[in-house]
């Protein structure tokens, strides 16, 4: 019988692969911060407050939707309710930047 292989290689070692699951997970979503904040060091006090609002919209649907998706998934049984609610979000995100974009 061949030994198991984990995702990262080697041996399965459980304490190890739960360690570094997580950690690629952080680093996947922390990588798009050093822009924002690279923005926001040189930014106007206009394109300050845009990206003030941006990293608020984002840290308000990190705290809403994730329960919202729950409850959805306990209401229909699945998650496709919350998949059509994200695209919706995601619609309204875009029709909006392309509406600010034509606008200045």
């Amino acid at each position: 019988m061949c030994p198991k292989r984990s995702a990262v290689g080697g041996e399965f070692s459980r304490e190890r692969d739960e360690f570094v699951l997580p950690l690629f997970a952080l680093a996947a979503v922390s990588l798009p911060f050093g822009a924002i904040f690279k923005t926001g060091a040189g930014a106007s006090r206009r394109d300050g407050t845009a990206v003030a609002i941006v990293v608020a919209a984002g840290n308000g649907a990190a705290i809403v939707l994730p329960a919202l998706t729950g409850w959805l998934r306990d209401l229909t049984g699945g998650y496709d309710g919350a998949f059509v609610l994200l695209a919706l979000v995601n619609a309204v995100a875009a029709c909006a930047g392309i509406a600010i974009a034509r606008r200045t």
